[in-house]
């Protein structure tokens, strides 16, 4: 545990889900663990288009007789988790802002983060600890070789660490906020440069909470839809193969002509058949190169920003950062008063 009150305004960002069951204990636990670590906090909550009473549950939590610090964003629809959770650290305000889950919640895996921030850390991430043997051996070669050709086309790393429990800095947010698709940006957080980074290794008990595990054509699409969206390599090697396909299709025009040029016995059709298709071949090749090319220039130009909209809102009547910022107002109008009186009280009465 902390020794004392960590100097910062933290946001918890959770993402829910007809998560009716249990919420309003689950919320009050996650704040008695978060009040005596930080001076301030706040909890945002995204509703997942839930489709029980969560909603209206959330909306209970934030009236006057509610709990404090709440902040509720409710979308119109479910979208993936990931975009979701990012909705959340958006329109978070804390100095820090870390990414939980409120069926895994855990207060030493909290605290370590704590003394991460601390240190001075921008992101923090937690390692994944998958029990392979529990995954088939085939599967997992399939997420081991598309791994590593990401990693090596991209440089971004697919099975590096959890996406549902991570901390940010304000810097790094900021910095995700300028990229015209942030949401994707903050998929791949993981591989950001520049801002001083660690790895939290949880226990094997904590690890297996966060620890995600998708079928594996989820984690395939997963996959292409980073790597196209965050590199141009995957389409810069199809104009790369389009270009060898229209030299080899040259190589072999040449060659027919050549071999039919020394040896008149070979059949006129065949010749003329074979450089048809090669020239044939060559064009098609040529078009597609120039559509791809064509095609990574539009994608670097369009803003491919993920959709979704937030129906409700709802903030909690009690927040603490307000209620201590009367008493400081008001403490500062009570010595302003003390000091007038002060002065009055040091002129002479022909001056009054």
């Amino acid at each position: 545990m902390l020794e004392t009150v960590t100097p910062i305004f933290l946001s918890l960002v959770i993402v829910v889900k007809d998560s009716e069951k249990n919420f309003r204990s689950l919320i009050e636990n996650i704040i008695e663990t978060i009040d005596p670590l930080v001076s301030d906090y706040e909890i945002v909550i995204v509703d997942n288009g839930s489709t029980d009473g969560t909603k209206s549950l959330i909306k209970e939590l934030t009236a006057p007789s509610g709990l404090p610090n709440l902040q509720m964003y409710s979308l119109a629809e479910t979208i993936e988790e990931m975009s979701a959770r990012w909705i959340g650290v958006e329109n978070s305000l804390g100095d820090f802002v870390i990414c939980t889950d409120i069926n895994r919640w855990d207060q030493d895996a909290i605290t370590k983060m704590i003394h991460k921030i601390v240190d001075g850390y921008d992101l923090i991430l937690t390692k994944k600890r998958l029990r392979r043997y529990r995954i088939p051996f085939c599967k997992s070669f399939i997420y081991s070789i598309f791994g590593q050709i990401a990693k090596s086309l991209t440089g971004i790393d697919l099975d590096a660490y959890s996406s549902r429990f991570l901390c940010v800095s304000r810097r790094v947010v900021n910095y995700i906020l300028q990229f015209t698709d942030p949401d994707l940006r903050f998929r791949t957080i993981g591989s950001v440069r520049g801002f001083k980074k660690t790895f939290l290794k949880l226990n094997s008990e904590s690890a297996n909470h966060y620890n995600e595990v998708r079928s594996l054509r989820a984690s395939i699409n997963r996959g292409i839809k980073l790597v196209t969206f965050n590199s141009d390599s995957p389409i810069r090697v199809a104009t790369l193969l389009c270009s060898i396909g229209a030299i080899g299709s040259c190589i072999y025009s040449t060659s027919v002509l050549i071999l039919w040029i020394l040896n008149k016995s070979i059949p006129h059709g065949w010749v003329i058949i074979s450089i048809q298709q090669s020239v044939m071949f060559v064009l098609i090749l040529l078009v597609l190169l120039a559509i791809s090319e064509y095609l990574l220039g539009i994608s670097r130009k369009t803003n491919i920003n993920s959709s979704y909209y937030i129906i409700d809102e709802a903030t909690s009547a009690k927040l603490t950062r307000k209620e201590r910022l009367n008493i400081q107002l008001e403490k500062t109008r009570e010595e302003n008063i003390k000091q007038k009186d002060l002065k009055v009280e040091g002129l002479p009465k022909n001056d009054l």
